[in-house]
Parts: structure tokens; sequence; C-alpha cells
């Protein structure tokens, strides 16, 4: 007689605790998502290195290093603000101060006989620009006449000299027949020079005067 029902028993018991476990160990594993936002916490003292990429806003205390040579420009005309007080003053010059250019000429006017009016040349210096301020003069002529000093300048490119009449009195002076000039004025001359001038009423005889003229000189500025 076969006893074989006990044994076989016992295997498919065996197997079906075998299958329990193995169901009860294993793990489902799903493929994971193709984007994932990834969170990264560090201190300041571990800052994560990074490249910028494109325009990136930098905020707070940034400190920068030389590396060969900076190159600063600057946009359009910036205003400038300079410091300046009693305490420390800003120093100045003025180049076009008439005391350290200062310029006088004299010159002697001759009207002969048979002749109106007669010109002396005021010197220019070449590249410069005369600046006449005040002018003097003193003349003398014939019984009956009367004089009129005047001033011709020109500024270049304009060749043409242009006449200034000064205010020409008569005066009495030892019984001869004067006339004097003392006259503010403003009157602008190019070089090579300005004309003085004195003209009188009648050819007849000589008349003799003399002017004085000053002012300062100023550099010509280059266009």
């Amino acid at each position: 007689m076969h006893r074989t029902g006990k044994p076989l028993l016992a295997l498919a018991a065996l197997i079906l605790v075998a299958g329990i476990v193995i169901s009860g160990s294993s793990t489902v594993r799903t493929a994971p998502p193709d984007e994932q936002n990834v969170r990264v916490i560090n201190s300041a003292a571990e800052a994560v290195p990074t490249i910028a990429q494109g325009t990136t806003a930098v905020s707070g205390t940034v400190g920068a290093q030389q590396s060969g040579q900076w190159i600063v420009g600057i946009s359009g005309i910036p205003s400038v603000v300079v410091g300046n007080d009693g305490e420390s003053p800003v120093q100045i010059r003025d180049v076009d101060n008439p005391a350290r250019h200062a310029y006088q000429v004299e010159v002697k006017l001759s009207v002969d006989s048979g002749l109106e009016g007669n010109n002396a040349l005021i010197d220019v210096p070449a590249g410069k620009i005369f600046v006449i301020e005040q002018v003097s003069a003193f003349g003398t002529a014939p019984a009956g006449q009367k004089l009129l000093f005047s001033i011709l300048t020109h500024i270049a490119p304009d060749l043409t000299s242009r006449e200034h009449l000064l205010q020409t009195n008569p005066i009495t002076f030892g019984g001869a027949n004067n006339f004097t000039v003392s006259q503010l004025v403003r009157i602008y001359a190019d070089s090579p020079g300005a004309i003085a001038r004195l003209d009188r009423d009648s050819p007849s005889g000589t008349a003799q005067g003399r002017m004085v003229v000053s002012g300062y000189i100023l550099d010509k500025l280059s266009k």
C-alpha cells in the first residue's frame, strides 16, 4: 500500500509559503518623470557656484578685482559738482584778465597844407585782438578850423575798416585853436592794426595831433 498523499501536501504548502514570502519582499518601481524640480539648500559659506546667462541683476555689496587694463566710458555730458568753500577754495585763474595783457599805444598825426586828413597806424600783434577801452587825444589847428578824431578797425575775416567817431571838444588853451578827446570806448581791432585818423574842415595851413589808445590784448581763438 503506497503512502504519497502527505508528502505531496507538504510540498504544496512549502511552495505556497515561498510564493507569499517572495511576493511580500518585492518592491514596485515606476519610471521617473522626464523633468523634476530639485531644491538645493546651502548656507552662504557653502554657496553653489553659478554662471550668469544673459542679463543678471546683482544686489548687495559687490567686490571686484582688477585684471588687466580697465576701460571706463562716460555716456553723454555728465554734470560735475566741484566742492568749493571758504576753507578750501578751488584755485582759478582768469587768462583773459586785462591786467595780465595791458596794451597802450601813442601815435602822432600831422595834416599838411593842402590835405584835409591823415592817418597813423596803431600796431596790433599778429594773432591778437586789441580791445580798446580808452582814448585820449589832443590837436591844434589854424584859427577857424575844426578837428575830428576817429579810429578805424576791422575784425577778420571782414577786412573793411569801420570808422568809430570820437567826441572831439574844442578848448581854449594858450590862445591857440585846440581840440581834445578823453573817452571810454569798447572797440575791437584785429591785426595788423587799427587806424588813428585826424580830419579837419579846411585844407589850409597845418594841423597836428597825438592820440593815446589804451586797452588790453587777447589771443585770437582758433576756429
